[in-house]
């Protein structure tokens, strides 16, 4: 006889933090992690994380490098040509003395190479610091040189 029960199924975010998880423990590889997620970023090591995934796709902004290296560190999101960092940050594991000090540390670090860092928590995945961020990096691109003038013909 066949069940009429079926099998829990699990939502995406599950399914997103579930391979995350099983690449962060080396039981997939990066590549099929990607191939899993449809992507080619770091995995991510959160839920907090995830969620700063979906906002900046909602948000239309550009895809960041997640966990990535930078001056002995890993940082959260780097948008590396506009030299923008996000860190996010969660009061569970921001809010001690020691790890503030250490935050500050490492952005001024990071300022001094030429990066602006801007930490967000949960509460700030909205839509007017979408726009923030987006004007951030828009700000920071490097300009086009302007294109080289012809000679004039004499």
């Amino acid at each position: 006889m066949r069940s009429t029960t079926s099998a829990p199924r699990l939502t995406e975010r599950q399914y997103v933090r579930l391979v995350n998880d099983a690449r962060l423990r080396r039981l997939i590889s990066g590549d099929e992690a990607a191939e899993r997620l449809g992507h080619r970023r770091n995995p991510t090591r959160s839920g907090l994380e995830d969620g700063f995934q979906r906002w900046v796709t909602r948000h239309h902004l550009p895809q960041p490098l997640t966990n990535e290296p930078l001056n002995g560190h890993e940082v959260d999101a780097l948008w590396p040509a506009e030299r923008v960092i996000v860190e996010l940050d969660h009061p569970a594991t921001h809010s001690d003395p020691t790890t503030c000090r250490e935050d500050r540390r490492r952005d001024r670090t990071n300022r001094e190479d030429g990066y602006e860092t801007v930490r967000l928590t949960g509460e700030d995945f909205n839509r007017e610091e979408a726009r923030r961020l987006a004007r951030l990096i828009v700000s920071r691109r490097t300009p086009s040189p302007p294109p080289a003038s012809e000679p004039k013909q004499h």
